[in-house]
């Protein structure tokens, strides 16, 4: 007598074992659901009870089978659902990756513009210092061109005749 339900569960490992190759516990579930859908009862033929007894055991190994679809039925979609966490973890990974890459090339920005900042500011210094001397020396041309006109001013109150 086989059992409708182990070889539909059973078809639905397979089909998602062939869609991973990883997964080395689906291939056991579905080796068991095989198995187990497999059975044929045979009791009645090889057992010399009585047919009450007989159908009393069939029954109880029906029921047992069932629970036992049942069992392997949530520990499949528990397995599923923990591949479905286990992938999602490794997407989040990737992305994790991908943010400190950001992170990494955000950070050479930074320190170029930081070396660019030091530059700019030696150049600032250098020009202030610049404008210190050309101020300087645009001190020492105003006072010399004081006393030249002064000493012109001078000699020519003196030199007109």
């Amino acid at each position: 007598m086989d059992i409708p339900e182990c070889a539909e569960i059973s078809s639905i490992l397979l089909e998602s074992e062939s869609n991973s190759g990883e997964l080395a516990q689906k291939s056991i579930l579905s080796n068991e659901l095989s198995s187990i859908s497999n059975l044929s009862f045979d009791a009645p033929c090889k057992i010399s009870m009585n047919n009450d007894q007989t159908d009393t055991d069939v029954k109880e190994l029906s029921k047992k089978l069932q629970e036992n679809i049942y069992i392997l039925h949530e520990e499949l979609r528990l397995y599923e659902e923990a591949n479905k966490k286990e992938n999602s973890i490794r997407r989040e990974v990737v992305n994790t990756d991908d943010a400190i890459e950001q992170l990494n090339s955000i950070r050479n920005c930074v320190n170029d513009l930081k070396n660019k900042l030091k530059g700019s500011e030696e150049l600032i210094n250098e020009k202030t210092r610049e404008n210190m001397l050309l101020k300087e020396q645009l001190k020492d041309l105003e006072i010399r061109t004081l006393t030249s006109e002064d000493k012109f001013v001078s000699c020519r109150n003196c030199v007109v005749f």
